[in-house]
């Protein structure tokens, strides 16, 4: 079962309208990111009601996780497994957004006590390994959104996987949270099955109890 996962886990690093976008060529805490890393670059109360609203008020935009915000199990699965250069123990993950793709840049942490594929140690989320992956997005899917964006349903393209669940941005809008697993993995991981961290989802037929919830600011791209 562990063997299976590689492939995928090594490519790992949410309605009133709709929105398909291409691109050109332990539990959920809400807990905030450090105020003086956030510049949304918009106020306060852009209108969030659509994924056009959603992906347009992201485009130009950089989402930041530092290692406090890395949740247990990202994209469901724990950090704390040694799955070779797949092993999903994450220092920081840097989103970019513009013309409606994303660039994830991912910097792996420093997986102790672990030596060899399938032993469990101790993932130093602080200590990076120096280790970096990327991938760009070939579409995002916005939909199903509810409330001004404190909930909407989330589907990322890449070439030959896919990420999916569900997100929310925070009433000042200086935050985002997506808790998202690999595509087909997962079920009762959208809006309609609670909010975002509910504890709702099934992860290959089983219940998943730990934490997937991605936790980023928004900040302006300094590009």
């Amino acid at each position: 079962m562990q063997h299976s996962l590689l492939p995928l886990l090594l490519l790992a690093a949410c309605q009133l309208e709709d929105v398909y976008v291409y691109a050109d060529g332990g539990g959920f805490s809400e807990q905030q990111p450090p105020q003086t890393r956030v510049d949304s670059g918009v106020a306060p109360g852009v209108r969030l009601a659509s994924g056009s609203d959603i992906t347009g008020f992201l485009d130009g935009k950089t989402l930041l996780m530092d290692s406090t915000h890395v949740p247990s199990h990202p994209n469901g699965y724990d950090e704390n497994l040694n799955f070779g250069s797949a092993t999903q123990c994450i220092h920081t993950v840097q989103m970019d957004v513009s013309g409606g793709a994303i660039t994830v840049k991912t910097e792996l942490a420093q997986l102790a006590g672990a030596p060899g594929a399938g032993d469990r140690g101790t993932c130093n989320r602080g200590t990076p390994s120096g280790d970096d992956v990327a991938f760009s997005t070939t579409a995002v899917l916005i939909e199903n959104v509810q409330a001004d964006a404190r909930c909407f349903d989330i589907t990322l393209t890449y070439a030959g996987f896919g990420q999916e669940g569900r997100g929310s941005i925070s009433a000042d809008q200086r935050t985002i949270n997506l808790e998202l697993f690999f595509r087909d993995q997962a079920v009762g991981h959208r809006c309609g099955d609670g909010a975002v961290g509910a504890p709702s989802v099934q992860l290959n037929q089983e219940p998943f109890t730990g934490n997937a919830v991605q936790i980023y600011s928004i900040a302006r791209s300094e590009s």
